[in-house]
């Protein structure tokens, strides 16, 4: 009865915050459980995270995702939440559809690879106020995106 489980916003909820054992010990010390770390793209990456038409770009943003996940590890969860709200475009033929869908199948495979026991969820939003179109945009994609 009551609050039992907690999610935390990444990067927001941490670094000079406090480090991933710390949020565990105050986790343990308060009886609750971590349900779920939310990745949650700083705004450098307005441009796209997975997506961003910078190699360097994109590669930070595949490294912010894993350590995601080595956090949610850490907190004892095994699903990393990604708004990739910056992933998508906003005016048809403004990009490469099928450049920006290899990217992301890309990025995610690698993610995937190196964290198999994670459970990897989009946070969908059909119209985000950040894209009017995103890279996964129904959940028809969503499932061939999984393929």
């Amino acid at each position: 009865r009551g609050l039992t489980c907690v999610d935390f916003n990444y990067p927001q909820h941490f670094g000079s915050f406090w480090t991933n054992q710390e949020a565990k010990a105050a986790l343990d010390e308060a009886g609750l459980v971590a349900g779920a770390v939310c990745l949650r793209y700083p705004s450098k990456f307005a441009r796209g995270a997975m997506n961003h038409p910078s190699e360097s770009m994109r590669r930070e943003a595949i490294e912010i995702t894993k350590q995601a996940a080595q956090t949610a590890l850490d907190l004892g969860t095994d699903e990393v939440v990604i708004w990739s709200a910056y992933d998508g475009y906003d005016y048809p033929f403004q990009v490469d559809y099928d450049e920006k869908w290899d990217q992301l199948v890309s990025a995610f495979q690698e993610i995937c690879d190196e964290f198999p026991s994670i459970k990897f969820s989009l946070e969908y939003k059909p119209t985000d106020e950040n894209t009017r179109f995103f890279t996964v945009p129904t959940t028809g994609a969503a499932l061939l995106f999984v393929e």
